[in-house]
Protein backbone atom coordinates (compact mmCIF):
# COMPACT_ATOMS: atom_id res chain seq x y z
CA UNK A 1 0.00 0.00 0.00
CA UNK A 2 3.15 2.42 0.57
CA UNK A 3 4.26 1.85 -2.77
CA UNK A 4 0.77 2.92 -4.05
CA UNK A 5 0.52 5.60 -2.21
CA UNK A 6 4.16 6.71 -2.97
CA UNK A 7 3.27 6.48 -6.61
CA UNK A 8 -0.51 8.29 -6.77
CA UNK A 9 1.17 10.89 -5.06
CA UNK A 10 3.06 11.45 -8.52
CA UNK A 11 -0.03 10.50 -10.76
CA UNK A 12 -2.62 11.65 -8.52
CA UNK A 13 -5.16 10.72 -11.43
CA UNK A 14 -3.75 7.29 -12.35
CA UNK A 15 -6.77 5.01 -12.51
CA UNK A 16 -4.91 2.02 -12.73
CA UNK A 17 -3.58 3.16 -8.87
CA UNK A 18 -6.44 3.88 -7.60
CA UNK A 19 -7.79 0.68 -8.48
CA UNK A 20 -5.51 -0.69 -6.99
CA UNK A 21 -5.20 0.13 -3.64
CA UNK A 22 -9.34 0.51 -3.69
CA UNK A 23 -9.08 -3.29 -4.10
CA UNK A 24 -6.16 -3.14 -1.69
CA UNK A 25 -7.79 -1.39 1.16
CA UNK A 26 -11.12 -3.61 0.51
CA UNK A 27 -8.68 -7.10 0.93
CA UNK A 28 -7.07 -5.43 4.11
CA UNK A 29 -10.57 -4.66 5.22
CA UNK A 30 -10.44 -0.58 5.57
CA UNK A 31 -13.81 -0.16 3.24
CA UNK A 32 -14.76 3.02 4.59
CA UNK A 33 -11.09 4.42 3.77
CA UNK A 34 -11.75 2.29 0.16
CA UNK A 35 -15.57 3.59 -0.25
CA UNK A 36 -13.81 6.91 0.69
CA UNK A 37 -11.84 6.50 -2.40
CA UNK A 38 -14.18 5.77 -4.78
CA UNK A 39 -16.51 8.43 -4.04
CA UNK A 40 -12.84 11.00 -4.35
CA UNK A 41 -12.61 8.66 -7.67
CA UNK A 42 -15.67 10.19 -9.12
CA UNK A 43 -15.57 13.41 -8.16
CA UNK A 44 -12.38 13.65 -9.91
CA UNK A 45 -13.61 11.92 -13.15
CA UNK A 46 -12.05 8.99 -12.64
CA UNK A 47 -14.52 6.98 -14.51
CA UNK A 48 -13.87 2.73 -14.15
CA UNK A 49 -15.94 -0.29 -13.82
CA UNK A 50 -14.10 -1.37 -10.45
CA UNK A 51 -14.55 2.02 -9.02
CA UNK A 52 -18.44 1.92 -9.62
CA UNK A 53 -18.31 -1.61 -8.67
CA UNK A 54 -16.89 -1.00 -5.32
CA UNK A 55 -19.28 1.89 -4.88
CA UNK A 56 -22.50 -0.81 -5.79
CA UNK A 57 -20.73 -3.35 -3.38
CA UNK A 58 -20.68 -0.58 -0.26
CA UNK A 59 -24.12 0.51 -0.94
CA UNK A 60 -25.34 -2.91 -0.90
CA UNK A 61 -23.46 -3.61 2.91
CA UNK A 62 -24.79 -0.63 3.75
CA UNK A 63 -27.87 -2.15 2.63
CA UNK A 64 -28.86 0.85 0.48
CA UNK A 65 -29.86 -1.51 -2.90
CA UNK A 66 -31.84 0.94 -4.99
CA UNK A 67 -28.15 3.02 -4.65
CA UNK A 68 -26.12 -0.20 -5.42
CA UNK A 69 -28.17 -1.18 -8.41
CA UNK A 70 -27.46 2.30 -9.47
CA UNK A 71 -23.84 2.02 -8.93
CA UNK A 72 -23.66 -1.68 -10.70
CA UNK A 73 -25.33 -0.94 -13.68
CA UNK A 74 -22.64 1.78 -14.47
CA UNK A 75 -20.17 -0.58 -13.58
CA UNK A 76 -21.88 -2.94 -15.92
CA UNK A 77 -21.59 -0.34 -18.74
CA UNK A 78 -17.76 -0.03 -18.41
CA UNK A 79 -17.27 -3.69 -18.27
CA UNK A 80 -17.96 -5.31 -14.63
CA UNK A 81 -19.74 -8.89 -15.70
CA UNK A 82 -19.19 -9.30 -11.86
CA UNK A 83 -21.82 -6.23 -11.11
CA UNK A 84 -24.59 -8.73 -12.60
CA UNK A 85 -24.47 -11.17 -9.75
CA UNK A 86 -24.52 -8.91 -7.23
CA UNK A 87 -27.48 -6.41 -8.92
CA UNK A 88 -29.18 -9.73 -8.94
CA UNK A 89 -29.00 -10.08 -5.35
CA UNK A 90 -30.21 -6.71 -4.77
CA UNK A 91 -33.11 -7.08 -6.54
CA UNK A 92 -33.93 -10.26 -4.28
CA UNK A 93 -33.06 -8.13 -1.50
CA UNK A 94 -35.88 -5.57 -2.54
CA UNK A 95 -38.11 -8.31 -2.73
CA UNK A 96 -37.99 -7.54 -7.14
CA UNK A 97 -38.30 -11.23 -7.28
CA UNK A 98 -39.82 -10.77 -10.80
CA UNK A 99 -37.36 -9.03 -12.00
CA UNK A 100 -34.82 -10.45 -10.75
CA UNK A 101 -36.28 -13.54 -12.39
CA UNK A 102 -35.93 -11.84 -15.88
CA UNK A 103 -33.08 -9.97 -15.47
CA UNK A 104 -30.94 -13.04 -14.41
CA UNK A 105 -32.70 -14.97 -17.51
CA UNK A 106 -31.81 -12.01 -19.84
CA UNK A 107 -28.11 -12.56 -18.70
CA UNK A 108 -27.54 -16.49 -18.54
CA UNK A 109 -28.03 -16.21 -22.16
CA UNK A 110 -25.08 -14.13 -22.36
CA UNK A 111 -22.84 -15.13 -19.50
CA UNK A 112 -24.29 -18.94 -19.12
CA UNK A 113 -21.35 -19.90 -16.07
CA UNK A 114 -22.11 -17.48 -13.45
CA UNK A 115 -23.58 -19.25 -10.45
CA UNK A 116 -24.64 -15.85 -8.91
CA UNK A 117 -27.22 -15.77 -11.90
CA UNK A 118 -28.21 -19.17 -11.71
CA UNK A 119 -28.52 -19.35 -7.82
CA UNK A 120 -30.21 -16.05 -7.13
CA UNK A 121 -32.94 -16.96 -10.41
CA UNK A 122 -33.86 -20.22 -7.98
CA UNK A 123 -34.10 -17.95 -4.30
CA UNK A 124 -36.11 -15.59 -6.41
CA UNK A 125 -38.20 -18.39 -8.17
CA UNK A 126 -38.45 -20.19 -4.60
CA UNK A 127 -39.65 -16.73 -3.36
CA UNK A 128 -42.74 -16.72 -5.46
CA UNK A 129 -43.53 -20.30 -4.90
CA UNK A 130 -42.70 -21.29 -8.42
CA UNK A 131 -41.95 -24.79 -9.90
CA UNK A 132 -39.79 -26.54 -7.31
CA UNK A 133 -38.29 -28.11 -10.53
CA UNK A 134 -36.65 -25.25 -11.87
CA UNK A 135 -35.76 -23.74 -8.13
CA UNK A 136 -33.44 -27.18 -8.04
CA UNK A 137 -32.45 -26.70 -11.55
CA UNK A 138 -30.92 -23.55 -10.93
CA UNK A 139 -29.74 -24.10 -7.54
CA UNK A 140 -28.20 -27.64 -8.81
CA UNK A 141 -26.26 -25.28 -11.89
CA UNK A 142 -25.19 -22.85 -9.31
CA UNK A 143 -23.61 -25.38 -7.04
CA UNK A 144 -21.94 -27.53 -9.85
CA UNK A 145 -20.48 -23.46 -10.73
CA UNK A 146 -20.00 -22.69 -7.32
CA UNK A 147 -19.89 -25.42 -4.54
CA UNK A 148 -19.90 -22.80 -1.72
CA UNK A 149 -23.71 -22.70 -2.51
CA UNK A 150 -23.99 -26.61 -2.42
CA UNK A 151 -25.60 -25.96 0.64
CA UNK A 152 -28.20 -24.44 0.07
CA UNK A 153 -29.35 -26.57 -3.28
CA UNK A 154 -29.28 -29.53 -0.44
CA UNK A 155 -31.15 -27.90 1.89
CA UNK A 156 -34.08 -26.62 -0.52
CA UNK A 157 -33.92 -29.30 -3.07
CA UNK A 158 -32.49 -32.65 -1.04
CA UNK A 159 -34.33 -31.93 2.14
CA UNK A 160 -30.88 -31.74 3.67
CA UNK A 161 -29.29 -34.73 2.56
CA UNK A 162 -26.98 -35.72 -0.06
CA UNK A 163 -28.17 -38.23 -2.29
Amino acid sequence: MVEIDAMLRKEPGNIRLTEKKIAGLHLLGRDLEASELCDQSVNIGLDSAIVWYFKGYFKFKEGKWEDSVRFLDKAFEKGSIESLGLKSLCLRKMNRNRECIEFATKYLQRFPDMAELYFNRGMAMKSLNQDQKLVCSDLKRAAELNPSVRDSYVNTCLGGKER
